[in-house]
């Protein structure tokens, strides 16, 4: 395993029956790095994710993470504190403290709960139930939880769909910060806009496959139309529509 890699798959595979949903994937994910999966609804993204958590095994190939082969050993991933998002289903009938006293079994060392509250901006929720909570508040809540076991990796599944623009860009300025503190981040999301200003690199899938994988600048460099967007970028390598718009010299 690359040794500036908190994650990496290897040719992995991933069967439903006679449906291909990952097929030969393989990518690198550095220590620090937000790195974001993109591609339409059914390409394979989900599972993939489903894979490096631990939850799914591969069918074939395999996924290396520090100290731990997945798919041979799947229960310890599983074991490293939230490094897959809580589910909201298992905080019903919680509040805000209650929840965030639970995830915080392993707490970073000389952080106090209020530290957490006030990093989320959940000061003024903290004895409310979870079902009582706005929803953009409870999007806060399971990004508050997963990080109350300090992971090195965390893996989100469109956390923000459903969020209006100030809730997107909380939740957004929130990830820059766990970047910055050196958390390696794992997203699969449809908003390109924000994926473009705070995403490192990029990985466009198609079909179950890895069609494209690189910084913008380098996925857009490449476009054989022009395209200066992750728009086009998309539209070329998840759709199959091509890249921007065909510059025409006389």
């Amino acid at each position: 395993m690359d040794k500036t890699a908190v994650i990496e798959a290897r040719g992995i595979c991933k069967h439903f029956g006679s449906y291909r949903a990952v097929v030969d994937v393989s990518f690198r994910v550095k220590r620090g790095e937000l790195f974001a999966i993109i591609g339409k609804n059914g390409a394979g993204k989900s599972t993939l994710l489903n894979m490096l958590a631990g939850e799914l095994q591969p069918d074939a190939g395999y996924i290396v993470a520090p100290g731990l082969d997945v798919a041979e050993e799947p229960e310890k991933l599983r074991k490293v504190p939230n490094a897959y998002m809580p589910n909201l289903l298992n905080m019903d009938g919680q509040t805000v403290n209650e929840v965030l006293a639970k995830y915080r079994r392993y707490p970073k060392s000389g952080e106090r709960l209020q530290d957490t509250l006030e990093m989320y901006g959940l000061n003024s929720y903290s004895r409310l139930h979870v079902n009582s909570l706005p929803h953009g508040f409870k999007h806060r809540l399971v990004l508050a939880a997963a990080m109350a076991a300090d992971p090195e990796l965390l893996l989100l599944d469109e956390p923000t769909t459903g969020l209006d623009v100030e809730s997107k860009q909380h939740y957004w300025s929130l990830l820059s910060q766990l970047r910055s503190e050196g958390k390696t981040i794992i997203i699969v999301s449809h908003d390109m806009n924000e994926i473009s200003r705070h995403c490192d690199r990029v990985g466009v899938m198609k079909a179950g496959t890895l069609t494209a994988c690189g910084s913008l600048a380098g996925l857009i460099e490449k476009l054989p139309y022009g395209g200066l967007t992750l728009e086009a970028v998309y539209m070329h390598y998840a759709v199959g529509a091509g890249g921007g718009v065909e510059i025409k010299t006389e």
